[in-house]
């Protein structure tokens, strides 16, 4: 179960790294996780 818990938090490390280096904020990132259409995403970004 500990494995398990361990692959999720590196996806999740990967996943905010990921979207950090395309210029989302913290914020985006925690809007768009609570299911707030806070920005589109993909436009503010090109």
């Amino acid at each position: 179960m500990k494995n398990n818990m361990q692959e999720m938090d590196m996806e999740w490390v990967a996943l905010i790294t990921e979207a950090k280096e395309i210029g989302l904020k913290k914020e985006d990132i925690l809007n768009f996780l609570a299911g707030q259409p806070a920005v589109d995403l993909v436009a503010d970004n090109g």
